[in-house]
């Protein structure tokens, strides 16, 4: 329960953080003077922004939670989460380089908007790899808090504690 719930606020987290990368790259085309792709921009930062908040909102623990296993292919911890981020981060501004190329001959603005391009491509990779992994990483600590924040959830999983029978471990229910 407490990894689907890490799980479910990872997703949410990197909705909003992406969401929050093409509001940026919006600015920056602005800033830029290449207006043409920031409304497809914004469109594309409104409809993550609502996914992620659909998400975090629908995820709330309100009823016992879902007790069924979930996948989670992404990074176990912060640190490795970080790792994959700057790795892959570092490829896509590598694959980005020629097309920003030439900015780089140009002046200082120039060279500034082709620095916060790469630096945005770096700040996606690090959103999608190492926010969902925090969650993931401090799921039981969070869901324990969560379960301490709401009585009534208390009650209900204090209660399933009693019958629990672990569907795919032989672990026990564990303390609340």
């Amino acid at each position: 329960m407490a990894s689907n719930y890490g799980m479910m606020r990872g997703l949410a987290a990197v909705c909003l953080g992406t969401s929050g990368a093409l509001v940026a790259g919006a600015i920056l085309a602005v800033l830029t003077e290449t207006r043409g792709p920031a409304p497809w921009l914004l469109l594309a930062a409104a409809v993550l922004g609502l996914c992620g908040f659909a998400t975090l909102r629908g995820r709330t623990v309100r009823g016992v939670p879902s007790d069924s296993l979930a996948a989670y292919r992404g990074a176990g911890t912060v640190s490795s989460g970080v790792g994959a981020g700057l790795m892959i981060g570092a490829v896509l501004s590598a694959a980005a380089l020629p097309l920003t190329a030439p900015s780089f001959q140009e002046g200082a603005a120039d060279v500034a908007a082709a620095l916060a391009l790469h630096a945005l491509i770096v700040a996606q990779a690090l959103c999608v790899f190492a926010v969902p992994a925090w969650f993931v990483q401090h799921a039981v600590r969070d869901f324990r808090a969560a379960i301490l924040r709401n009585p009534r959830l208390h009650a209900s999983l204090d209660q399933l504690s009693r019958t629990w029978d672990a569907p795919y471990e032989t672990r026990e229910f564990g303390p609340l």
